[in-house]
């Protein structure tokens, strides 16, 4: 059930009262060890910054991407740093390695104001040699991992090391099936991932729901795998995942340019509908692109089209498979009930740092804006209760996420073509993010002429003034 406007008018009011009144009698907010209101003072600014909308709020981000590596142990052939034998060769060199004495100091700079981070999109983060290592040192500042992986190496010992460090794990499955999995995942498993995702998941359900944090699956859609969308949501199921995540594949090699879904509209409309009437029916939350408004539902595959990963598709429409066959449910209960007793002292472990005087000295300065900002715009505030349904653009990217490269490049984003807005090893990361780059970058997005790559952009988006006011979104008083 949806709730009611009288009732998010009643937040969104709790919410404005208490950040005109929080301040009051207050002198400094920032505590000696405790992150946790430095990052909900940064949530508000940066929730006040979007919805007035004012670019000069100097604020930080509250998720960032450390590009620490581009190592891989796989080679899927549409991947852009691993897709051919000689560009995984270079991905994987050390010259694409982050050193761990910077991205150390990186992290100092900028995880005491966010909440999650994440590593390595273009690899493999597993693969890094001291993976381990840097997740603990990271949760000293009260920030998790958000880890995209392949799942190959997510073995138990893997599960045990940096489960208490996660807020979120995201399983990149292209194929429901042996057949099609492990020719586009070149060296994976099929058998192992599934088991290694099952025995993670059980090992979660055992713990206490503070320590749960979601799984969701990224399914790549091409010419190759289109006929197993429907697949994808039945293994969601059998995983214990709710949610898939899927997008068309980008085309970086000649030799596969057949894969492009634009060259099966009717194929991709056909097997959307289905997976959709499958994801209904279990529960599943199938969040792909919507099928094409000019093309029709038809599963066969047109004979002009020769070049495929596969080289000849299989068959379409398979039916429901008994994943059971691939691993031991027995197996998977003995190793998750030994893992979750193990998690369990290993997070009382985790103890906080203190906040060095750089930290504390940017903690100072977004407070003063605060008090500042609340002052200045009381009134615009205090009429929000009347715009609930307003919408505006937005872009959780630009607002919330930062994108630090190997060498110390800074970027919005991951899409294709997004520029390059500064650099940490000229700047501060407070600097850049804030800096005259950044906000002309953000001041196009908002007007009728952005950024080519945020043209058509999937993660540009009007959205109401009450979805800034959910109680996961906000509505953190305890500072």
């Amino acid at each position: 059930m949806g709730i009611g406007l009288k009732t998010l008018q009643k937040q969104l009011a709790a919410y404005i009262h208490s950040i005109l009144r929080n301040l009051r009698g207050r002198t400094n907010l920032i505590p000696e060890t405790n992150f946790q209101p430095l990052k909900d003072l940064n949530k508000r600014l940066i929730q006040l910054k979007s919805f007035l909308p004012d670019n000069s709020i100097a604020t930080m981000p509250e998720w960032v991407s450390f590009q620490n590596s581009r190592r891989c142990n796989l080679r899927c052939p549409h991947c852009q740093t691993h897709g051919t034998v000689e560009i995984n060769k270079e991905s994987n060199s050390k010259k694409y390695d982050m050193k761990p004495e910077l991205m150390s100091r990186w992290a100092a700079d900028v995880l005491p104001f966010a909440f999650e981070y994440s590593l390595s999109l273009s690899g493999e983060p597993l693969a890094f040699k001291g993976i381990e290592n840097i997740v603990n040192e990271f949760s000293s500042f009260g920030s998790k991992l958000s880890l995209a992986t392949n799942g190959t190496l997510f073995s138990p010992i893997m599960i045990e090391n940096i489960l208490p460090y996660l807020a979120s794990v995201v399983f990149s499955i292209d194929g429901a099936t042996q057949q099609t999995f492990e020719k586009l995942r070149l060296g994976a498993k099929f058998k192992e991932v599934i088991r290694n995702i099952k025995i993670l998941k059980r090992t979660i359900e055992l713990l206490s729901i503070e320590d749960k944090f979601p799984l969701r699956i990224s399914f790549t859609i091409m010419g190759s795998n289109i006929h197993e969308l429907p697949g994808i949501v039945r293994l969601a199921y059998f995983l214990g995942i709710p949610v898939i995540e899927g997008g068309f594949v980008y085309i970086f090699y000649d030799n596969i340019k057949h894969e492009d879904v634009t060259f099966h509209k009717s194929r991709y409309n056909y097997y959307y509908s289905k997976a959709r009437t499958i994801a209904e029916k279990l529960g599943i939350y199938l969040n792909v692109p919507p099928p094409f408004n000019d093309a029709g539902y038809d599963p066969n595959l047109d004979p002009s089209f020769d070049k495929f990963i596969f080289g000849e598709i299989p068959g379409d429409d398979i039916g429901p498979i008994f994943y059971e066959n691939y691993v031991s449910l027995k197996e998977v209960e003995k190793t998750a009930a030994a893992l979750a007793r193990k998690i369990r002292e290993n997070i009382s472990k985790i103890k906080p740092r203190s906040l060095d005087e750089s930290t504390k000295k940017i903690g100072k300065r977004l407070q003063e804006s605060y008090r500042c900002l609340l002052d200045k715009k009381k009134a615009i505030l205090s009429e929000f209760n009347e715009r609930i349904n307003d919408e505006i653009k937005y872009c959780v990217f630009l607002s919330e996420r930062i994108f630090i490269d190997f060498n110390g490049d800074v970027a919005p984003c991951c899409i294709v073509d997004r520029p390059v807005l500064g650099n940490i090893y000229q700047n501060s990361l407070f600097e850049v993010w804030n800096g005259e780059k950044y906000n002309e970058f953000r001041e196009r997005f908002y007007s009728s002429d952005p950024y080519p790559c945020c043209k058509n952009c999937i993660y540009a988006k009007y959205v109401k003034l009450s979805s800034f006011f959910s109680i996961k979104h906000t509505l953190r008083d305890n500072f």
